[in-house]
């Protein structure tokens, strides 16, 4: 009897892995929908190590998906960054580095792609700034929703996007990217999260960019209360564009459409609050700026993995596509991330790159320009590089992940070989043409503090 109860019990077990095998692979995500989140530094959000209650339902997201711990930009400001979202390329390769200068025509953009495919492709996004200079190429339905400054919330961003849903030819595969300015100064939130997130503050500081310009010009010097009021404005947007995303994610799940889409969330890069002595952004290359969260949620994403392996924006198209089980561009900078997940590996050789382009007064230099500058890293050492002056400073990211201690001179041979190589990797930077910016253009980078006040 024993005998025959063993047989019958290897027979069972033999007709389940039969019937596993056998079982179709789970299908490939039908719909790409890229959240990007302006402005938005990784540790603002509870699944980064905020203690504050700033994103819940971004936090749920991660829990049920991939979550990269440390994902970078690519620069930090807006226009370069996104286009290496959208490209996966660098700005050397892209083109998009100043802000006047136009995207490469021959960068393959990842909704023209896409759309080429058979993919309906529609971007709603909260700034004028991404509708030239061809981060708008291959996008058939494209939506600006404009903001006031100083009234910025994200209910008009997420109204368009769920009216573009509705309205869709449901019988095709989407590519939909929703870009949120919420965070971005003037931290300016509506004021029942101003309520929850600022605590009693009678100083000056009111998280007016005009205001914050002046500090990074040295005119004004907040001091340790200032700061904690101003981080305290920025939680309050952070709150404030998590409900809003969940307002996009709930329609998605009454729609059946969260489940058969690849969600990504992300952001273009950080903010600065005085962790080297200046703030907004763009001034620096400093890991508050650069380093930014990652997500990714849909079939075939395991739940609840937390990555270690470095990541960078120029990996989302190629990741996405590969997710998608859509063929990949030839020629790009980034990598499927999908082996970092599934077998906890690494992206064999990495070295990750950031650049910035645009002339900037520097924190304590009155109007003195910051000229160009370039950073690289390795899965443990960061390299700075300012180009008119050909200085470098290195970080030691393992021990020192907020880059307060230069340790280049501990460490000549690290030094020289990540400077060789970011040397070495500018060599191939292209020069694209540049378009005058108009009055009104102008007008809009100075209220957000990419022009002098």
């Amino acid at each position: 009897m024993r005998v025959r109860s063993a047989v019958l019990w290897l027979g069972a077990i033999l007709a389940i892995l039969a019937a596993a095998e056998c079982r179709p692979a789970s299908s490939p995500p039908r719909n790409l929908i890229v959240i990007s989140i302006d402005t938005l530094r990784a540790d603002a959000l509870g699944c980064y190590g905020n203690e504050r209650e700033t994103s819940p339902g971004i936090d749920r997201i991660a829990a049920n998906g991939v979550l990269f711990e440390d994902a970078s930009a690519t620069s930090p400001w807006t226009k370069p960054s996104h286009a290496s979202l959208l490209t996966g390329l660098y700005p050397r390769r892209h083109g998009a580095r100043s802000m006047e200068a136009v995207m490469a025509t021959d960068a393959v953009h990842l909704a023209s792609w896409l759309a080429e495919r058979g993919f309906q492709t529609a971007a709603v996004v909260n700034s004028r700034y991404l509708t030239s200079h061809g981060l708008e190429n291959g996008f058939i339905d494209f939506t600006s929703i404009d903001y006031i400054q100083g009234q910025r919330h994200g209910s008009p961003v997420t109204g368009a996007a769920i009216d573009w849903l509705k309205n869709r030819d449901a019988t095709r595969r989407f590519f939909l990217l929703v870009h949120y300015m919420d965070v971005h100064s003037d931290y300016a939130s509506l004021a029942e999260y101003e309520q929850r997130f600022v605590e009693p503050y009678d100083g000056p500081f009111t998280g007016s960019t005009r205001e914050l310009y002046r500090v990074a010009e040295g005119d004004l010097r907040p001091d340790p209360s200032d700061i904690r009021h101003l981080r305290n404005l920025y939680d309050a947007g952070v709150r404030q564009i998590d409900d809003r995303i969940e307002q996009l994610l709930g329609f998605l799940k009454g729609e059946g459409l969260l489940e058969d889409s690849l969600l990504v969330i992300t952001s273009d890069h950080g903010e600065e609050f005085m962790e080297h002595g200046g703030v907004l952004h763009g001034f620096s290359q400093h890991q508050e700026v650069i380093r930014i969260p990652l997500i990714f949620h849909g079939p075939g994403i395991p739940e609840d993995v937390r990555v270690s392996t470095p990541a960078s924006l120029v990996d989302v198209l190629s990741t996405s596509l590969t997710a998608l089980d859509v063929e990949s561009p030839d020629d790009v900078d980034g990598a499927p991330l999908q082996e970092t997940w599934s077998r906890d590996g690494t992206v064999a050789d990495r070295f990750l790159y950031a650049e910035a382009d645009i002339s900037f007064p520097p924190p304590g230099r009155g109007a003195a320009p910051l000229g160009p500058h370039r950073a690289v890293r390795n899965d443990r050492y960061r390299l700075h590089y300012q180009t008119d002056t050909q200085t470098t400073r290195l970080f030691d990211l393992a021990n020192d992940p907020g880059e307060q201690i230069d340790v280049a001179a501990q460490f000549p041979g690290i030094t020289e070989t990540l400077r060789d190589r970011l040397l070495m990797w500018l060599d191939a930077s292209i020069t694209t043409p540049e378009r005058a910016l108009t009055d009104e253009e102008l007008d809009r980078l100075r209220s957000l503090g990419y022009v002098g006040q």
